[in-house]
């Protein structure tokens, strides 16, 4: 679930170092994101479960996550951020090997 953390300072900090690593390597992120109904469809349970997980505490995260993304983007000039929508595995894997391709033949 959803939980909020302050990692405010470590985030800045991994971002400085990200950069920094960018400078000699190729660095991609990228993120998975899903709808409100298709979490609602995996987070379908037919087991017991240890922790109660919803689908609005789901995308609070994911909410975040691309929040972090972004600013990622903004402050670091050459890591590559993207944000793939995550519903149809096939697509999902020709988007990833088209975005890795491409970083080849740049």
């Amino acid at each position: 679930g959803y939980k909020p953390y302050d990692f405010e300072l470590f985030s800045h900090f991994l971002r400085r170092e990200l950069d920094c690593l960018s400078k000699y390597y190729d660095i991609y992120f990228i993120l998975l994101t899903a709808t409100e109904e298709q979490l609602k469809e995996r987070l379908k349970r037919d087991k017991a479960e240890y922790h109660k997980f919803s689908a609005e505490n789901s995308l609070a995260q994911q909410e975040e996550y691309k929040k972090e993304m972004r600013i990622l983007a903004k402050e670091t000039e050459d890591i590559k951020v993207y944000e793939i929508e995550n519903n149809d595995l096939r697509k999902t894997i020709d988007s990833i090997k088209d975005i890795i391709l491409q970083g080849y033949l740049d």
